[in-house]
């Protein structure tokens, strides 16, 4: 049997917060981080609206010009996540040393920014256009000769890492929604099988720019009639340790992680009924009721209505769930830094007592304060690839 694995700390920077603390308080206060896009012309697309980070640089966070350029917005965005999260949980000097400190996170695709390639492409310019021979013959080499390494997430995750003071086990998982989830699950397993006395667990979104919402159009869907979605930015890290460690160094448990599951399948409603039931089975078939399910609710390719399905059918029998929320309102649809978000939500749900309306999808649902306090917590993902992703919190008691 494996050892209780707790949550300790918290860090997210979002489109209405820079922290944790901030994107709850904002929750609670009913507000939303979706406006405009700003930045560059969005005016081709479907949807013209975004949940954007702003404020957030390599000069507020202490990072050189150089390393921000390279970890760009999503590697920043982990980077001060995970100062707040090690921050809350202690996790500092000799709570841990660096290479007793896991590192997981669900992450995206990284585009290139528009000056990356410009002199290139303006020495290859024709009267109709780009010139393709004259781009591959000697353009090229107008192209920073290293600069095909900053497209590869990993590399932001690793100096994350180095800027974390982080070298224990670790992974990325990418590139969807369901990473994030992931991500926990192995640092869930890492903490408990011993091979980390604690872990970062969590994910960062993509940057919103032409070539997100190109994929978010062709690939998600989200041209579709009738489609109801805004990308969003944002990341959100975790600190998880076994119980018995986190207690040993008083530290405080805000949340138990007791099961995950991930599955794959065409449809939707079979993906999440498959990733539910494998959470519950890896939480070892608890009788407590799954009061509070936070949805992916992607508002495209029908999947609300077939994630809700798949709701009624795993767990309506079990417990009907008295609370379905979202925060894709709130804050845009952020991929793998939504879910991770979404789990920092959960965490302060749990440990408050508090379901913030905002996040509310039915008018009907009851009252929702400390009286009706959640007690058990599944968050749900899908990534565009059709995996899906479900994890179980519960209340510390």
């Amino acid at each position: 049997m494996r050892e209780r694995t707790v949550i300790t700390g918290c860090g997210a920077v979002t489109s209405v917060a820079a922290s944790a603390a901030g994107t709850w308080s904002a929750a609670v206060a009913g507000a939303t981080g979706v406006s405009p896009i700003e930045g560059f012309d969005a005016s081709g697309f479907t949807c013209r609206l975004a949940a954007q980070v702003s404020g957030l640089d390599g000069e507020s966070l202490g990072v050189s010009p150089r390393d921000a350029r390279i970890m760009g917005l999503p590697g920043l965005m982990l980077l001060g996540s995970g100062r707040e999260a090690m921050a809350e949980a202690g996790l500092r000097g000799e709570a841990a040393s660096p290479e007793e400190i896991g590192f997981f996170a669900g992450m995206g695709m990284v585009d290139p920014a528009p000056e990356d390639l410009r002199a290139a492409v303006a020495v290859s310019r024709a009267p109709a256009g780009i010139d393709y021979e004259r781009f591959f013959g000697d353009g090229y080499r107008q192209i920073y000769p290293l600069w095909p390494l900053a497209m590869l997430n990993n590399v932001g995750f690793c100096l994350a890492a180095l800027h974390l003071g982080v070298r224990g086990d670790n992974a990325v998982f990418s590139p969807g929604a369901d990473a994030a989830l992931l991500a926990v699950a192995e640092a869930s397993a890492a903490v408990s099988a011993g091979r980390a006395a604690a872990a970062l667990a969590g994910g960062t979104s993509e940057r919103v720019c032409t070539g997100s919402l190109a994929r978010a159009h062709l690939v998600g869907g989200w041209g579709e009639p009738g489609a109801n979605c805004a990308l969003g930015e944002g990341a959100a890290l975790l600190v998880v340790e076994a119980e018995s460690v986190a207690r040993a160094r008083g530290a405080t448990p805000r949340a138990v992680v007791s099961g995950w599951g991930f599955s794959h399948a065409a449809s939707a409603s079979e993906g999440f009924e498959a990733a539910m039931e494998s959470a519950l089975e890896t939480a070892g078939r608890d009788p407590r009721p799954a009061d509070t399910v936070i949805l992916h609710d992607e508002r495209c390719r029908g999947t609300a209505g077939a994630e809700r399905d798949a709701i009624a059918h795993i767990l309506g029998g079990k417990a009907q769930p008295t609370a379905l929320l979202s925060s894709k309102g709130m804050l845009g649809h952020a991929l793998a830094g939504g879910a991770a978000v979404d789990v920092v939500l959960a965490v302060h749900t749990l440990d408050g007592g508090l379901v913030p309306r905002l996040l509310i999808q039915d008018a009907g649902a009851p009252p929702c304060d400390a009286a009706a306090r959640p007690h058990r917590i599944v968050v749900n993902a899908r990534s565009w690839s059709d995996t899906y992703g479900s994890l179980i919190l519960d209340a510390v008691e």
